[in-house]
């Protein structure tokens, strides 16, 4: 006959350890929250701390105005494209005798890294003939230690770009993105409190049902009890499989005995 041998990875296959919910939800906790970083910044720049309290001013060689501000509204909306459409522009243009115009919202806001710069753009804005306004900012270090913004040009129809000297874009001024700091809960922050809440009520409902429902007592109050114990086993041989996977060795084998 023949007894199989308990091999280094006991025939356990990663599409077992990965249909365990509750071991795909502490991988996805440990991995994925990594990334979640903040709002008003990317990369090591971080602005969160250093929002306009209002819009910056610059002109082009046309006499036209912009109204720029970054992670916030430009207020008042009176220097802005009044329609209710444009919620929250972060950019407006201005000019004697004609309309004004919102350059894009801060609903669309992207940040970037790229070459060491950073970058922020806003689309959505007014209606031109072509689509909808839209306009960059890149963000620099202030060679003399004085901030300003300044009109880069229109690139393209309806398309803006600025360049805004800030000393949050210096190498080491401003601290890289927090995970939810005084500037309020981040998304990871979030995503935990909801996790954890769903947690207890899990437990509760689950022990209030066995006890009522099903008369148990002791540990058979805990909801899928043998799920949860069999969960140090999973753990076990989990890491088995990576050992076996790092090494090279063979999963399970048979032999006559």
């Amino acid at each position: 006959y023949q007894r199989r041998v308990r091999g280094c990875c006991s025939g356990m296959t990663i599409v077992k350890l990965l249909s365990c919910p509750c071991l795909s939800l502490l991988l996805f906790l440990l991995f994925g929250l990594t990334t979640i970083v903040s709002g008003c910044g990317a990369g090591d720049f971080d602005f969160s701390k250093s929002i306009p309290t209002s819009p910056v001013t610059t002109t082009d060689s046309d006499g036209k105005t912009y109204y720029v501000t970054f992670c916030t509204a430009v207020s008042p909306l009176s220097n802005c494209d009044t329609n209710p459409t444009f919620v929250n522009p972060t950019g407006c243009q201005t000019a004697a005798g004609t309309p004004n115009f919102s350059l894009g919202l801060l609903s669309t806001e992207k940040w970037s890294v790229s070459g060491g710069s950073l970058f922020v753009n806003y689309t959505g804005g007014s209606p031109t003939v072509v689509g909808n306004r839209e306009f960059g900012i890149l963000f620099q270090c202030p060679s003399d230690g004085q901030e300003s913004l300044s009109f880069a040009g229109e690139w393209d129809r309806g398309k803006y770009s600025f360049i805004w000297k800030h000393h949050c874009a210096c190498p080491g001024k401003c601290a890289a993105p927090s995970h939810g700091g005084s500037g309020g809960l981040s998304g990871g922050s979030i995503f935990l409190i909801i996790v954890l809440c769903l947690l207890v009520v899990y437990c509760v409902a689950g022990v209030l049902f066995m006890k009522f429902k099903r008369e148990a007592t002791g540990t058979e109050l805990i909801p899928n009890k043998d799920f949860w114990f069999s969960i140090p086993g999973l753990v076990k041989d989990g890491g088995l499989f990576l050992w076996c996977k790092i090494t090279g060795r063979e999963m399970a084998q048979y032999r006559e005995v």
